[in-house]
């Protein structure tokens, strides 16, 4: 199972509003995911997704209030991408949570060793069209530090994890 822990850093996305907050989301395999929000009391929602495919429940904690869902179509896989910018290449929206350096790596990305906030990081930049996508990773534990979207050379969003722990024993019960 992996636990993702990140929030959003994008220009113009105030630090302390709910869009900031940290979003927590687990994932086994294309079956399962769960996708953990933090209250917002300002829209009456605190977001809780759960997903076993096809199955899929939409659950406000505040309201105790749910909406199931079963996807339909040849393919039900759970997909849990980072991106999402509505005339994006589809092959961006693609780029998942748990798959971030083999999906570069197949992407055939450019590799680059940079130093971030006092750390170096391997940065893996792809272009897309319109779009540059980076892949900021650890050096020592390789693993996903951040992701930062630029069209034409804009910042149109950023993503800083918190956690990214893969190898956990899933708790499906």
């Amino acid at each position: 199972m992996l636990r993702v822990v990140y929030r959003d850093v994008s220009p113009g996305v105030p630090h302390d509003s709910f869009a900031a907050k940290p979003k927590t989301l687990y994932r086994v395999g294309t079956k399962y995911g769960r996708v953990e929000e933090a209250p917002d009391r300002d829209q009456g929602i605190h977001g809780l997704v759960i997903v076993n495919e096809p199955d899929l429940w939409m659950v406000n904690l505040l309201d105790k209030s749910a909406k199931h869902m079963v996807e339909r179509g040849d393919t039900t896989d759970f997909h849990a991408p980072i991106l999402w910018i509505d005339d994006m290449p589809d092959e961006l929206k693609r780029f998942e949570f748990g798959c971030e350096l083999q999906f570069m790596k197949e992407a055939g990305a450019l590799k680059e060793r940079v130093e971030v906030e006092g750390e170096k990081k391997d940065k893996y930049t792809i272009v897309r069209d319109k779009y540059r996508v980076a892949l900021f990773v650890g050096v020592k534990d390789r693993l996903p530090k951040a992701v930062v979207v630029q069209a034409d050379d804009k910042v149109m969003q950023a993503i800083r994890y918190e956690v990214w722990e893969h190898g956990l024993e899933p708790q499906l019960t």
